[in-house]
């Protein structure tokens, strides 16, 4: 549901929590900068990276970037907005301090525990805690339910609860996570989703005030408003959630032969000792044992060919191949050659070939594929 112009005509301000595309999504921005009454001032996260600064104002921004240890950024004498992270190029936790009300907006952030501490020291009372819920992410192969219902319905559940017992907030507020699969291969997740109403009961039967929020709702403080919405609602987003009449979305699969160059190009791009080492202890190097011992071989079984495969080569990239399926060596990783493909081009590629979920893993080295591709792209995290 699209915002309509005149809600962004007063734009002054945009603040980013990461650069992922769901949270930085160029076409929006590009949207409000083009309507905005004055030239609009995007706040990032630090990054030692300037190409983002770049991109922000080719598309008409001012920009500022926010240091991400909580000093402030002051949008005017009771406005101040601050930046909470711990890995360098991940997310972050926002505080916005408006009026003496503090909003701790998370959104997909894990905000560590050193993290919360400074959060609480700073800012004893939470008035509204906004959150995700719900599963975005490969949590176990499809063929095994109890894993994700194990590790991805009720581990999100049980994180609402950790960090509402954390913060302590007068009101939550479930955001991030009105979403449903719509891809072929990853329509599966839908099944263990959590839906407004059930982190809603959840949580109000540990006394929790819980806002339930559709779009262009405003945010209220008020209890006796919060309350007489949510009876409205509830229901609303009940349905929602309801994806049996939802389209799936069928994507082209990749070109064989473009898939096999991708890989190629990608894996050369990647030094030698980022394909077989992930670190050291000490000055010794610690080997990928699972890599080491499979002569560096890799195989991925294309979900959307019948029977082909992807042998990834990673001492000699030009040696990968596709090739039929081989019985009798088994397949590391199985996944859509779209999806391969997102994976291999693109500098958030490794996370968003986890979020889509559109995989099993099927050994020790499938986990250390996408991490090996990933640092074709690592200076863009920094």
């Amino acid at each position: 549901m699209p915002i309509p112009d005149e809600m962004l005509v007063d734009v002054s301000h945009v603040g980013i929590s990461h650069e992922h595309p769901d949270h930085f999504h160029i076409p929006t921005l590009k949207r409000i900068a083009s309507v905005a009454k004055t030239k609009p001032t995007l706040i990032f996260p630090w990054r030692m990276n300037p190409a983002f600064q770049t991109v922000v104002e080719d598309l008409g921004f001012h920009f500022c970037l926010a240091q991400r240890d909580g000093l402030p950024v002051e949008l005017s004498d009771d406005f101040k907005v601050s930046w909470y992270g711990e890995v360098p190029g991940d997310n972050n936790t926002i505080i916005i301090n408006c009026e003496n009300k503090i909003i701790v907006n998370q959104n997909d952030h894990y905000t560590g525990d050193d993290t919360i501490r400074k959060i609480k020291e700073a800012f004893p009372k939470i008035d509204m805690f906004l959150t995700q819920f719900s599963l975005a992410g490969y949590y176990g192969n499809r063929d095994d339910p109890n894993t994700i219902k194990s590790r991805g319905t009720q581990y999100h559940i049980d994180r609402v609860k950790k960090y509402c017992k954390e913060f302590s907030p007068v009101c939550l507020v479930p955001i991030a996570s009105y979403v449903y699969f719509c891809d072929p291969y990853n329509q599966y997740l839908n099944d263990y989703a959590v839906t407004p109403k059930r982190i809603f009961e959840e949580m109000v039967a540990l006394g929790q005030n819980v806002q339930l929020v559709m779009p262009r709702d405003e945010i209220y403080f008020d209890s006796q408003l919060i309350l007489n919405r949510n009876k409205t609602n509830l229901p609303l987003l009940d349905d929602l959630f309801k994806t049996s009449n939802k389209p799936i979305n069928h994507v082209q699969s990749e070109d064989l032969e473009a898939l096999r160059k991708f890989t190629q190009e990608a894996i050369q791009d990647v030094p030698m000792i980022y394909r077989f080492f992930r670190g050291y202890k000490g000055v010794v190097p610690v080997p990928k044992f699972a890599v080491f011992f499979a002569g560096g071989i890799l195989r991925i079984k294309l979900l959307d060919y019948e029977d082909q495969c992807l042998t990834v080569n990673l001492f000699n990239p030009s040696k990968s191949k596709i090739e039929a399926c081989n019985h009798l060596f088994p397949v590391d990783l199985e996944a859509p050659s779209h999806q391969l493909s997102y994976l291999l081009k693109f500098p958030w590629g490794e996370d968003t070939f986890n979020i889509t979920a559109c995989l099993n893993r099927r050994s020790k080295k499938a986990w250390e594929f996408p991490m090996i591709v990933a640092q074709r792209f690592r200076k863009h995290y920094q």
